[in-house]
């Protein structure tokens, strides 16, 4: 497996999974599948070195997963030491390391670009992801209870941190 930059040329890969998961999970609140001129309004905002996209891919470019990091909170300046991540794997791959590889990748990515806090939301019964996430060093914030709703579900939300100035 390689963990490499993105390309644009990727971003069909890269929806196809996130579209998969919009359609037949809770690991996101969006309803709806994100359409092409979406699509290209969020690859936009990624292009620029601040907020990379890495892709987990073989010898053929067949995409296991990717990860971005992404603005906290979008147009307010006091936070541009904070980006939120985002992992997202494949469903046929995983439990296989994926994102094991991704986030050893986009952490020091995240150091290098000179971002302090990382940021994650993740649905809070998704054991897996929050288990990933704590191997890496995030720390729980708090839970928002009852914020999403889907799939004939309500869903609670753990907000993560991951203090980059720590050693690891």
């Amino acid at each position: 497996m390689l963990v490499r930059d993105a390309v644009e040329s990727d971003l069909d890969a890269i929806f196809e999974i996130l579209n998969h998961e919009i359609l037949t999970g809770v690991n996101t609140f969006k309803l709806d599948p994100l359409l092409a001129d979406q699509q290209q309004a969020w690859w936009k905002l990624h292009v620029a070195d601040r907020y990379p996209v890495l892709a987990a891919v073989d010898e053929s470019s067949t995409m296991f997963g990717w990860a971005s990091l992404s603005p906290w909170a979008l147009h307010v300046g006091g936070y541009h030491r904070t980006s939120e991540v985002s992992i997202w794997i494949a469903e046929p791959f995983r439990g296989r390391g994926v994102g094991k590889e991704l986030f050893a990748a986009l952490i020091p990515r995240a150091r290098q670009i000179g971002f302090r806090v990382l940021l994650s939301k993740v649905e809070a019964s998704n054991q897996a992801s929050l288990k990933l996430h704590y191997r890496f060093g995030f720390r729980d914030v708090g839970i928002m209870h009852g914020v999403g709703d889907k799939l004939d579900r309500q869903l609670d939300v753990a907000i993560l941190e991951r203090d980059l100035s720590q050693v690891e």
